[in-house]
């Protein structure tokens, strides 16, 4: 009996993180693809700040990307696809992330991260805590969301990733186009 309720448990904060981070993914990948020039102005801080002249030729692919790839992970972390995969690239993306807003909040160069667009403004202190809290859900789910079933079966994973990808890139085909669909400021 004991046993059960253990597993009950550990389900329980297994889905919990995955609501956690995915819905926090989910967000910010929305926030950068609905404004994506914004999210250019955003990379072009970043690259000012950190002296990296040299990637400005990648500054628009980054921008369009990130949004991208933080929207999928976001679904397929809140739905379970993709277990073995999506909690191993949160986890390499939160790796690069937190030490990056951890010398923002320690230098204070720039106003606010812009993880989430304009929908949500952090403070730099909030956003490494709030990368330190997604790092450790996502390493916890990268050890035990394999154990957890998913919302959908693996036939039908390839389906909501497919729509995912074409709604997101369709916001951002829109914001760049014609004007965000939302205009957050």
């Amino acid at each position: 009996m004991k046993e059960n309720k253990y597993a009950n448990l550990h389900i329980a904060l297994v889905w919990t993180l995955r609501l956690l981070v995915g819905l926090v993914f989910i967000v910010s990948g929305f926030g950068k693809a609905i404004d994506p020039w914004g999210t250019v102005y955003k990379f072009e801080d970043y690259v000012s700040i950190l002296g990296l002249t040299s990637l400005e030729p990648f500054i628009s692919f980054g921008a369009f990307a990130l949004p991208v790839v933080e929207f999928l992970l976001g679904v397929f972390v809140l739905f379970g696809l993709y277990r073995r995969m999506a909690p191993l690239l949160v986890v390499a993306l939160m790796a690069v992330m937190t030490p990056l807003t951890f010398y923002l909040a320690v230098t204070d160069r720039m106003a606010d991260c812009g993880c989430f667009g304009d929908v949500i403004v952090l403070s730099n202190w909030s956003t490494f805590f709030k990368n330190l809290i997604l790092l450790a859900s996502s390493v916890y789910l990268l050890f035990y969301n394999r154990r957890v079933r998913n919302i959908y079966g693996v036939g039908v994973q390839w389906l909501v990733w497919a729509l995912s990808m074409a709604f997101v890139l369709e916001l951002e085909y829109m914001g760049y186009n014609y004007q965000p669909l939302i205009d957050f400021r």
